[in-house]
């Protein structure tokens, strides 16, 4: 009878000692979680800090208490833990730990994944239309959109961030554009998941909204009767294009209300009869002039001549 009791007693201690070491296991996971927090991202499945996070690891023994704690960083050797643990070197990373009671009892090793991520986003600008580069300056339109994108290889983006002319700081989520005239700067950045922060970069661009300004010039002067302007077969029309800002690109024709093509030199229009020319210019960031049409009528048919007598 004394012997089944006894062994009924060192059963309940055997059971709350493996109790009492499954509760301190917990506890110490669950206190190197707590001292993590700050700056510290999971991604559902793994944990990223950077080179300045500090790792402390805590135990607890109910009887004898804990007599030391013992880790290391992936192949290396066991060390007794002293103070808070920090990693430097860049990647994936797994620090071993367990406790050791005043009795000589040893808790489970505990293994903890975690990646450190140093480096900062890589952070680009880029434009849907193409940006000029004239008169050391860089020309965009009012239409022009300017898209952000950032890539970061560990702990992913969190957070991409623009700024113009010295404005605060807006979170970047869609295309923008920029509609008032002249030269504006705009600042941007990303920060990636445990707080790495790109450098700014900043992109000057001088907003072009004037149209370009287009007339057509005949190489003479027409004659004029009855509100219509004759011309000769030999005339030439040459049509000039001028823009104050980013230039012009090209100019456009249109022959009786054809199709427009590119101008290239000076036309001659020998047919007889009436006759429109019409023309528009573009400039280098897409702005179209207003067109401007010249209406004429060309005259190839000589004049009759008849010589009567008059008598004296």
């Amino acid at each position: 009878m004394k012997k089944i009791k006894f062994l009924s007693i060192l059963i309940s201690m055997i059971t709350l000692f493996m109790l009492m070491i499954s509760t301190s296991i917990a506890q110490q996971a669950k206190t190197t979680k707590e001292a993590l927090q700050p700056g510290l991202y999971n991604n559902g499945k793994v944990d990223y800090a950077t080179s300045g996070i500090k790792f402390s690891i805590a135990g607890e023994d109910v009887l004898s208490s804990v007599k030391s704690i013992f880790y290391k960083i992936d192949k290396g050797e066991y060390v007794e833990y002293k103070e808070p643990i920090s990693i430097a070197e860049e990647g994936l990373h797994t620090i071993y730990y367990y406790s050791v009671d005043n009795v000589g009892n040893q808790s489970t090793t505990v293994a903890y994944p975690v990646v450190i991520d140093n480096t900062p986003p890589d952070v680009i600008l880029s434009a849907d239309l193409k940006l000029y580069s004239a008169n050391n300056k860089l020309y965009g339109s009012i239409a022009t959109k300017y898209s952000i994108v950032a890539a970061d290889l560990l702990s992913g983006v969190k957070v991409i961030e623009y700024s113009i002319d010295g404005g605060t700081y807006t979170t970047y989520t869609t295309p923008f554009t920029i509609d008032k005239a002249g030269e504006h700067t705009i600042k941007y950045k990303a920060t990636d998941n445990v707080g790495n922060v790109s450098d700014e970069k900043q992109l000057t661009v001088f907003v072009d909204n004037v149209k370009p300004i287009v007339k057509i010039v005949p190489s003479g002067k027409f004659f004029e009767k009855d509100k219509k302007q004759y011309a000769p077969r030999n005339f030439q029309y040459q049509i000039e294009a001028s823009d104050t800002e980013s230039g012009v690109n090209k100019i456009l024709v249109s022959i009786d209300n054809g199709e427009y093509v590119i101008y290239k030199s000076p036309i001659t229009i020998e047919k007889e009869g009436d006759h429109t020319i019409s023309a528009k210019a573009v400039d280098n960031v897409g702005n179209i002039s207003d067109e401007v049409k010249l209406t004429f009528t060309v005259d190839v048919t000589p004049p009759k001549v008849e010589l009567k007598p008059v008598g004296k």
